[in-house]
């Protein structure tokens, strides 16, 4: 959680002109270039609506959206090595049926912005918004027909790839804003400080996860203002972790909920031990028939069992069978 295999992250900073992913940006150490957007709502019934896209209220006009990622590729991420592109909502699944016909449920997923989320990820088709740019119909029965107005250089192939890249993910959970009274949101951020980072255990028993999330938090906001730049390091310090090499320090791997304690495990394995020496009979048949009776061997692989049994010094059985 500690940046993890991020070598590079930019909080609130803009990198193009009307740049529409500025919320965080971030650069791993395969090249992949990562940008991601958040838009809050309190009414998370809400299903997400046209408007969203077709006006610039929430700042998500789909033209200036497009843009920007072109203008990303181009500039600023014309070194990674692949990209993808997120806007990050609260608001419900899509009802209205001139959304619905260009974006639609990913088939191919490339998982949630964080592990645990909840959230469901869609895409824009591009050819159901091509397919869109001409015709005599007015504007309202073709809502994203400003995309392909004259002054518009875009072409299919930019279109394509932009909505290929971008992803749009819905219903993130709900914060409370207090990690004292904690909410969806908040939950995900404590269970991820004790899981990962190690907070509440040896030896950083002493760092509660509340303590812990809210100097990230405040590290972040920090980031937004411009006041300094989000490393592990200063993570760790403000955090106030111990850690080694870099990582955070752990007792030891063992999972306290899965151990298996070593003397309930040999009282178990003691208790079936005497169940099976007293259920057991000594076999009816002499010679390999009675060994094979023993080991449950059917008659047909006598020669089989014999090399087997010979190979692995087994052959006392047989002679105590009388052979």
């Amino acid at each position: 959680m500690l940046l993890g295999s991020v070598l590079h992250a930019c909080v609130d900073q803009k990198l193009v002109d009307d740049d529409r992913f500025d919320d965080l940006s971030i650069v791993d150490i395969a090249g992949t270039r990562e940008r991601t957007q958040f838009k809050h709502t309190e009414n998370a019934d809400r299903p997400l609506s046209l408007t969203t896209f077709t006006t610039d209220g929430r700042g998500l006009r789909l033209d200036r959206v497009v843009a920007s990622i072109l203008a990303d590729r181009s500039g600023p991420g014309r070194q990674a090595s692949s990209f993808r592109y997120r806007i990050v909502l609260r608001d419900g699944s899509p009802t209205d049926q001139s959304l619905t016909a260009v974006l639609k449920p990913l088939e191919e997923d490339p998982g949630p912005f964080v592990p645990g989320i909840g959230t469901r990820r869609f895409r824009f088709d591009a050819a159901a918004l091509w397919n869109r740019r001409d015709g005599v119909k007015a504007d309202e029965e073709r809502p994203f027909s400003f995309l392909f107005r004259s002054e518009s250089s875009l072409t299919l192939t930019d279109l394509e790839w932009a909505c290929h890249h971008l992803v749009v993910e819905l219903g993130a959970p709900r914060a409370s804003g207090d990690l004292t009274a904690p909410d969806a949101a908040e939950r995900l951020i404590l269970n991820r400080v004790r899981a990962e980072v190690g907070a509440e255990a040896f030896p950083n028993v002493e760092r509660s996860a509340v303590d812990v999330a809210a100097a990230m938090i405040s590290t972040s906001r920090a980031a937004r203002q411009g006041r300094l730049v989000v490393t592990a390091a200063e993570l760790l310090r403000r955090a106030q972790l111990r850690s080694d090499f870099g990582a955070v320090s752990r007792a030891h791997p063992v999972d306290l909920q899965l151990e298996v304690l070593r003397p309930s495990a040999v009282r178990t394995n003691h208790r079936d031990s005497n169940r099976t020496l007293h259920q057991w009979r000594p076999p009816t048949r002499r010679g390999a028939a009675g060994a094979r009776q023993i080991l449950g061997m059917p008659a047909g692989v006598e020669c089989t069992f014999r090399r087997r049994m010979a190979h692995s010094g087994a052959l006392l059985l047989l002679r105590r069978c009388g052979r």
